[in-house]
């Protein structure tokens, strides 16, 4: 009866584990037509995709995310098909937490930037989910070159080297 109940637990096991392939290539393969490009390669998996609002320097803008398990993409999204703004390497990345910013996180990498989701939950959610591939794939923070966060036109009154207020002759 042990043996027969061994056997019937393991089959159940492959079974999930094909099914669980079969739902990844497919969903890659919704992904690749949509944004029409190659995603796939081996060992490449979806984390998670979803919308977040990019702070940039000028305004705000709303990017679909799509987070593999080794690279973050993101970019404009018209509903049947998406536009590439941006890849990110996720072994060149960290993510920081904005206590003092609602729902929002940094991204650092080569371009780095402020994201911000819809409630605490969406952010709790996409912060854990990048922490957990980097903390995976161990990337080396020391060797990394991250770009600093620009701040938006508005919020920057003053240059934060020499102090002096920005004005029609002193430009941002």
């Amino acid at each position: 009866m042990g043996r027969a109940y061994d056997m019937l637990l393991a089959t159940t096991e492959d079974v999930t584990l094909e099914l669980n392939r079969a739902r990844q290539k497919d969903e890659m393969q919704q992904l690749e037509k949509k944004w029409n490009m190659t995603l796939a390669k081996p060992g490449r998996i979806l984390v998670r995709e979803g919308n977040l609002t990019k702070v940039s320097r000028k305004s705000n803008i709303r990017y679909t995310f799509v987070l593999f398990n080794d690279m973050l993409m993101y970019g404009s999204d018209t509903g049947t098909s998406a536009q590439l703004h941006r890849m990110l390497d996720l072994s060149h990345m960290q993510i920081a937490a904005l206590p003092d910013r609602r729902n929002a996180f940094q991204i650092l990498a080569e371009k780095s930037f402020v994201v911000v989701a819809s409630d605490a939950e969406e952010r709790d959610a996409w912060f854990r989910e990048i922490q957990a591939q980097l903390d995976r794939l161990g990337s080396d923070p020391e060797a990394q070159r991250l770009a600093a966060v620009w701040k938006q036109d508005s919020a920057a009154t003053k240059c934060h080297l020499c102090t002096n207020t920005f004005n029609v002759v002193r430009r941002r």
